[in-house]
């Protein structure tokens, strides 16, 4: 009897074996796809009365354990946990001048959907999470609400995030 065994791709920033196919590693949200795949690409600046999508949902907790960790939620791909103590920049890599993102938002239509290379950039504190755009050409949101370039906004639990027109969910663990 054959037994079936899984592929696993090892993450080169934590060494965390993950199962192939993965777009991001389990353990510290590394991008784990090719990425001379991605050519460099400025921006699309999408108009400003792009139809957007946001739900209304009941406010969740702001508190974040300093042991908890955050899961994202986008639409048609598999969630991704991360854990993290310091800021985590949100984004697309740039191969010609290396500038990689910790959390790459290509494989999710990043680039259709008008993500910045530099887009934003989720902090911990010592409670909970901050949410703060980094200038983006297209601007980032909370809950509807955009949040204003180099302000940073508290994030909590359930609360949706739309950078340019691509929309998460973030969840504490």
């Amino acid at each position: 009897m054959t037994q079936d065994v899984k592929s696993m791709t090892t993450c080169p920033k934590c060494k965390t074996q993950n199962p192939e196919g993965i777009l991001f590693c389990q353990n510290c949200g590394w991008a784990l796809m090719d990425m001379a795949r991605y050519k460099a690409t400025s921006t699309l600046e999408l108009p400003q009365d792009a139809p957007t999508e946001t739900r209304t949902r009941p406010q969740g907790t702001s508190t974040l354990r300093p042991d908890g960790a955050v899961r994202i939620h986008i639409e048609g791909a598999q969630p991704m946990t991360l854990n993290f103590a310091r800021d985590l920049l949100f984004g697309r890599p740039d191969p010609t001048t290396g500038h990689k993102p910790d959390v790459d938002l290509t494989p999710f239509g990043g680039l259709e959907k008008g993500v910045s290379r530099a887009h934003a950039k989720l902090a911990r504190t010592d409670n909970g999470l901050l949410l703060n755009d980094l200038s983006s050409t297209n601007g980032t949101w909370l809950n509807g609400k955009r949040v204003v370039p180099e302000s940073p906004l508290r994030v909590r639990d359930g609360d949706e995030v739309r950078m340019g027109q691509l929309v998460m969910e973030i969840f504490f663990k």
